[in-house]
């Protein structure tokens, strides 16, 4: 809270309430600055902020009212969510699991590999290709910054059962382009099939 400085005042005395109308509680007295940090509040939760000037021997008027509504800072995917979506809540065309350019990407894939979940045209798919001798598979994506996702390279044979082959969350999040080649050379299968699976830790 901040408020110009009034002629004569020694201090001022900030009160807050539950609704414009009062009943007012004392908050914060002797601040001999303009302003005050309010704190231990409830997110979501509207109060009401007055404040009167002191002297020694008198106290004004409380001043008109103000509101204010504390929130928890936005995380990275529900800032994400509003430039996309216009609101930071996994809902409607903004869930996780939806797909509104219709690209096969699901908005956490879009999210996770620095997509436009409303342009089919900035699909940013993994590639596969081949390197080495002996031939070996690997898998190219874009990564994120964000230590809350979890990326994991998986590697299988028959497209049934997936075993981890490469695993980054946390720090190791670092953002540009990955490169993971497989664990074994191709010539080991029959068949070989690798994928991007990318989990985001909840809140």
């Amino acid at each position: 809270l901040s408020w110009s400085p009034v002629a004569g005042a020694e201090f001022y005395s900030v009160k807050r309430a539950p609704a414009a109308g009062g009943p007012y509680a004392l908050v914060a007295s002797g601040v001999t600055g303009t302003s005050h940090t309010d704190t231990g509040l409830v997110n979501g939760t509207t109060y009401y902020y007055a404040v009167t000037a002191m002297r020694s021997v008198a106290e004004s008027n409380r001043s008109a009212s103000v509101s204010a509504i504390p929130a928890a800072p936005l995380n990275p995917i529900q800032s994400w969510r509003v430039t996309h979506f216009g609101a930071p809540a996994a809902t409607g065309d903004g869930a996780d699991l939806a797909d509104p350019d219709l690209d096969g990407l699901p908005n956490l894939l879009e999210y996770a590999l620095s997509g436009d979940p409303r342009s089919a045209a900035s699909a940013l798919s993994p590639t596969v290709s081949l390197t080495g001798i002996p031939l070996t598979l690997r898998l190219s994506f874009t990564r994120l910054s964000d230590p809350a996702l979890t990326y994991t390279v998986q590697g299988s044979t028959d497209l049934s059962d997936w075993n981890d082959l490469w695993t980054s969350t946390g720090s190791a999040n670092t953002a540009g382009p990955v490169t993971v080649s497989d664990s074994a050379a191709l010539s080991s299968f029959t068949s070989r099939f690798l994928r991007l699976r990318v989990s985001l830790a909840a809140p």
